[in-house]
C-alpha cells in the first residue's frame, strides 16, 4: 500500500538541534552564523525523499561543500549565485553528491526547496570531503 503525506502549510518552528527533525515533521533550524533558516517539510528516511525550504539574508556566502546525496534546489525567490552564474526563481540546479560547492545569495536574499532522495543533513567541508574520498580510495584498494 502506498503512502500520501499532504503538508498544506509548514509553519516555521525554531528547533536547535538536528534530533528535532526526526521527532517533527515540520521543523526549523535556524543558523546563527548567517543568519539563514530551513523548515523541513519532508524530512526523509533512508526509504523517503526530503524536501526543505532555505531563507538566506542578502549576500550571505554559504562556504564551499558538498553533501552525500545528490541534490537538486529550486530558486523560489532572489538570487543564487553559483559561480559565475546568477539562478533567478524558477531556474534550479543538480548537485551530484560529494560535489564540491558554494554560493551566495544576492541582494535581496535568498529562498529556495531542496530536494534529497533521502534524509541527508550532511555538510562536508572540503576536508571533509577529501577523507572521505581518501577513505573510499583505501578501501578499494585493499579488495
Amino acid at each position: 500500500m502506498g503512502k500520501i503525506r499532504i503538508v498544506e502549510t509548514a509553519p516555521w518552528i525554531v528547533s536547535a538541534n538536528d534530533e528535532a527533525v526526526e521527532e517533527a515533521d515540520l521543523v526549523e533550524v535556524s543558523d546563527p552564523d548567517t543568519g539563514g533558516a530551513a523548515r523541513f517539510f519532508h524530512p526523509g528516511d533512508e526509504g523517503e525523499l526530503q524536501m526543505f525550504e532555505v531563507r538566506l539574508p542578502p549576500e550571505t556566502k554559504i562556504e564551499s561543500h558538498a553533501h552525500n546525496n545528490d541534490e537538486i534546489i529550486y530558486v523560489l525567490a532572489g538570487e543564487l549565485k553559483l559561480g559565475a552564474r546568477t539562478l533567478l526563481p524558477g531556474s534550479s540546479v543538480y548537485v551530484s553528491r560529494e560535489t564540491l560547492y558554494g554560493f551566495r545569495s544576492g541582494r535581496e536574499g535568498l529562498r529556495f526547496l531542496n530536494f534529497r532522495a533521502t534524509k541527508d543533513l550532511s555538510f562536508l567541508t572540503k576536508k571533509d570531503l577529501m577523507a572521505l574520498r581518501r577513505s573510499t580510495e583505501n578501501t578499494q584498494s585493499a579488495r
